[in-house]
């Protein structure tokens, strides 16, 4: 999606953002791609959404243009809306630190599986494999 595309859609999910106050009024992702125009529809079973890839552009258009909207956006397992309560904040609040939390132990974890797989971290998200270190463990076990 090019910028242009990606301005229009951004401007059509404010849209159907605009009115959702809280979590009872939440829209869906699937409901936010069909109306940003990310969404295609089978041909042959009118009003039945193809599973799309572009549903997934949906939630990285909410996610990298965060602070683009002119209010917050919160979401839950109901969908996406403008928070009406304290409480509905700290729900969502607390479910990003869960997810942080969550990704760094995955972070962590992967760096020592890695490791124990012959690859080095150099830092950065950069990994190298390992060469082998010549050992004379075969002649060693035979003699």
């Amino acid at each position: 999606m090019d910028k242009t595309e990606s301005d229009a859609a951004f401007k059509k999910v404010v849209m159907a953002l605009e009115y959702r106050f809280g979590e009872a009024n939440a829209i869906t992702i699937d409901e936010l791609s069909i109306r940003s125009g990310m969404c295609t529809f089978d041909v042959a079973s009118p009003g039945v959404m193809v599973q799309n890839p572009r549903r997934r552009q949906t939630e990285h258009l909410l996610e990298t243009r965060f602070a683009d909207f002119p209010w917050l956006v919160v979401s839950s397992s109901r969908g996406y809306f403008r928070p009406e309560t304290t409480e509905e904040i700290e729900r969502w609040w607390q479910s990003l630190h869960g997810r942080i939390k969550s990704i760094a132990l995955r972070l962590h974890t992967g760096r020592g599986k890695a490791s124990a797989s012959g690859f080095s971290y150099l830092g950065s998200g950069h990994f190298q494999k390992r060469t082998a270190p010549k050992t004379d463990l075969f002649e060693t076990v035979i003699s």
